[in-house]
């Protein structure tokens, strides 16, 4: 969770890329 939430921060949530980038983490984040 912390992740997801410094990456929206980083990236900035009025970034429509956003969910995609969240998405991605939370695959990586399964995997680790």
């Amino acid at each position: 969770e912390i992740i997801t939430v410094f990456s929206a921060r980083l990236y900035g949530s009025r970034s429509h890329k956003n969910k995609k980038i969240i998405e991605q983490l939370r695959e990586i984040a399964q995997e680790i």
